[in-house]
């Protein structure tokens, strides 16, 4: 049987959804197909772009921001994308879904998740826009709402990446799928020192609860903290804090680099869906503060390889932050914790699927 692996676009960041992608086109030996490619892509997975460079320079970049027309457009693309030659069609995160598969066709969708603003964050995400605005976005999300439940129909299994995603799956489609866990290559992370400051590395969104890390290290001056990532500008709410430092994008490396040698990593967000940069913290034995709740709640083993915050406020995460040097750590202890996210398991676990469904049909 033939297998290819379709991809929403490979932006100029390679992040976790594009890692997955590429690892299953890696693991299966497929040809990746994607809207387009705007980074300069080296590895050893073929990754062919059949709409190049068509958003990356287009006029009307000018008009509205590119993200938007990215996400409005791409699913038309899928819809025209003749795969017919393939028995099987493995499509990742949300927007491929839109691939119109034959009659005779397998699909498979690995789903980080169902559009959470259009679900479970719909409400956060409307009252943050400005009121003139929100009329527009819930005509617009409805929209997009009716577009996702239509795709649904094409996919004839779901992989959820936790069992986060599976229920959120259940809850909005009432589909039934198999939780396979993104794959992190644990063995390329190592401990290294403790320079004595806090990592948060996250995209910088209001559901990432980036505020509260700001206003717990203002009431704690005598604790850094170092911020990776980038979207909204948190540096105005940060003005005064010497002991805040925002370090924007940065290579793989040198993410590696502070994870190695930071104190522990901060990881607060709203229910999250998986979260990989805790599981990459625990590979490079450094402990997670997080929350109750999302996929963060099955990662962290209380006081073995990280500590929850009671509460998603700065109060209660400034008294952790306190209360932090009482703690000891067993690197090795925290390092075991990611071992059943490695990307060996992933491997086989997708092959097992793709097995599976061969023997049926």
């Amino acid at each position: 049987m033939k297998i290819v692996v379709i991809h929403d676009r490979i932006p100029n960041q390679i992040r976790g959804g594009e890692r997955v992608a590429i690892e299953i086109a890696k693991t299966l030996n497929a040809s990746l197909y994607t809207s387009y490619i705007d980074t300069k892509y080296d590895g050893n997975v073929n990754i062919i772009p059949f709409k190049q460079d068509k958003y990356v320079n287009s006029w009307y970049h000018r008009l509205i921001r590119r993200e938007v027309i990215e996400t409005t457009l791409i699913p038309f693309d899928f819809e025209q994308l003749d795969l017919a030659e393939y028995d099987i069609v493995f499509s990742s995160a949300v927007l491929s879904r839109s691939y119109i598969p034959t009659i005779d066709q397998y699909t498979i969708n690995y789903l980080h998740s169902p559009p959470r603003w259009l679900y479970d964050l719909h409400r956060v995400r409307i009252n943050m826009l400005n009121p003139k605005l929100r009329l527009f976005a819930k005509f617009w999300s409805q929209w997009w709402r009716t577009w996702d439940l239509t795709v649904d129909k094409y996919i004839d299994k779901y992989i959820a990446n936790s069992e986060v995603v599976q229920k959120r799956i259940k809850r909005y489609y009432n589909r039934e799928s198999e939780v396979i866990y993104p794959p992190v290559y644990t063995k390329d992370y190592k401990w290294n020192n403790d320079e004595r400051y806090f990592l948060s590395i996250s995209g910088l969104y209001p559901e990432k609860r980036i505020d509260v890390l700001i206003n717990a290290f203002r009431d704690t001056p005598e604790k850094e903290l170092r911020i990776v990532g980038t979207g909204m500008n948190y540096k105005k709410l940060a003005k005064g804090c010497s002991n805040i430092k925002f370090l924007g994008s940065v290579p793989e490396e040198e993410k590696m680099e502070l994870l190695s040698n930071c104190t522990a990593l901060i990881s607060i967000p709203m229910d999250e869906d998986f979260g990989i940069i805790p599981i990459e913290s625990f590979a490079s034995g450094k402990p997670v503060i997080g929350v109750k709740e999302g996929f963060t709640q099955y990662q962290i083993n209380s006081y073995k390889n990280g500590i929850f915050v009671d509460e998603p406020t700065p109060l209660a995460l400034a008294k952790v932050l306190k209360d932090f040097d009482r703690h000891d750590w067993d690197i090795k202890d925290i390092q075991a914790s990611a071992k059943k996210y490695d990307v060996e398991i992933f491997r086989r676990k997708i092959k097992s699927v793709t097995r599976r469904i061969m023997i049926d049909e």
